[in-house]
């Protein structure tokens, strides 16, 4: 018995079978023409160039931030056409479309515009092209190894399955709504990380300064000046007992627990650093110059690390917290790097000895605590909208493949 062509996820109101043709039953085809990357100019004419699809692939295209000077005989969309990628690397990358939805965009040379008729919805025709089983018609469709091609006359035999016109433009309205709450909370994050990244400007003491711009209430008086070494000496304990064990194997580039270890021998474990809680771990050699972000502060718990690795230790307790972002505070920190750092032939190598001779400011142990809270805290919700964003779109991939046939 043939499968009835009807989604296993459906908008509430419609129902029946849906229809199934060729794309040439119910478009028109047509191809953009001759720009490329090197045509690009500062302002102009809006263009679309295929690798936009690929970079920035959106299902609706209605802000064109690239341009170039028309030429003769160019193609420019009416309004409403889909574009499909001409060629690509791969038969996956290429089976996809956006609408154009404005008029006078120019249309790069390697795009397939297709020019649907009225009764069917651009933005669903994409959708399906791009998700549903459209999609892996064209893709087994594309020719070529090294680069794929997409000619018009593959597109017009894929089989296009469709409902009526209002439940396509239900659902190309649903998923149009799913992307714009997308936006909104991809807009967010992108602000509360513009705000983080001010705010570590400015919550710590600038170059030549010995006091922040931005202050907490309460706190008031110059930054104490101290020396590194007055605060941190190098740990040089080894894992001699083999007390710790590979699962306790700290990853220094990420912070984490490595959970499998790292696949080094067992007999090795007594090569290996301990990593304390509040120290900090960085690698003593590179052959590139020092640059910010080369310290990791430990603030997971006891563990072992490579013993390529070097680290520091605090010799008092600190609010772990403070520390954590203030040896990320670039302008600071990226001037001891390199006032620090021996140059030689093959690789750079840091002087710890200059390092810890390195002059900062720091604050009391209260303000230390009221900073570090305060940036855990806005981290917190960074992540929290970055979790946001991840369900957001997993609940659209799910939709997708279960709204189509």
């Amino acid at each position: 018995m043939e499968k009835k062509k009807v989604p296993e996820i459906r908008l509430e109101g419609f129902e029946g079978e849906w229809e199934s043709c060729e794309l040439k039953e119910i478009a028109t085809f047509s191809k953009g023409k001759g720009y490329s990357k090197a045509d690009l100019v500062p302002a102009g004419n809006p263009i679309i160039l295929y690798g936009r699809m690929y970079t920035n692939h959106e299902i609706i295209i209605s802000d064109v931030d690239t341009f170039a000077v028309p030429k003769k005989n160019s193609v420019c969309s009416r309004g409403g056409e889909v574009i499909v990628p001409a060629s690509g690397e791969s038969a996956e990358d290429i089976s996809v479309a956006s609408v154009v939805k404005n008029p006078d965009i120019l249309l790069g040379g390697d795009l397939n515009i297709i020019s649907p008729n009225k009764n069917i919805d651009p933005a669903f025709l994409a959708l399906v092209i791009s998700y549903g089983n459209a999609h892996d018609d064209m893709a087994k469709m594309a020719h070529g190894k090294t680069v794929v091609h997409l000619h018009n006359d593959d597109l017009e035999q894929v089989q296009f399955i469709h409902p009526q016109y209002d439940e396509q433009l239900a659902i190309s309205s649903y998923i149009s709504s799913i992307d714009t709450v997308i936006k909104c909370q991809q807009e967010r994050h992108t602000k509360l990380l513009a705000l983080k990244k001010s705010l570590l400007q400015k919550m710590f003491p600038q170059k030549g300064e010995s006091t922040p711009r931005i202050r907490f209430e309460g706190f008031d008086g110059e930054w104490e000046k101290k020396k590194l070494g007055d605060l941190y000496e190098c740990n040089n304990e080894r894992n001699v007992n083999k007390n710790i064990g590979f699962d306790k194997t700290i990853s220094v580039a990420t912070m984490n627990y490595k959970e499998d270890g790292n696949g080094a021998a067992l007999d090795s474990l007594a090569t290996y650093k301990i990593l304390r809680l509040g120290d900090i771990a960085f690698e003593g050699h590179t052959n590139k110059e020092f640059l910010y972000g080369r310290f990791v502060l430990n603030d997971i718990g006891d563990g072992i690390m490579s013993p390529r690795f070097s680290a520091l230790r605090p010799k008092k307790i600190f609010p772990i917290s403070f520390w954590k972002y203030y040896i990320h505070h670039e302008p600071i920190m990226r001037k001891i790097l390199v006032n620090s750092t021996k140059t030689g032939t093959m690789m750079n190598e840091l002087d710890i000895d200059d390092f810890l001779e390195q002059v900062i400011y720091v604050p009391g142990d209260d303000e230390q605590k009221t900073i570090g809270e305060y940036f855990d805290n806005l981290d917190i919700l960074i992540d929290t909208q970055e979790k946001k964003i991840t369900k957001l779109q997993q609940m659209k991939t799910a939709l997708l493949q279960k709204m189509f046939v």
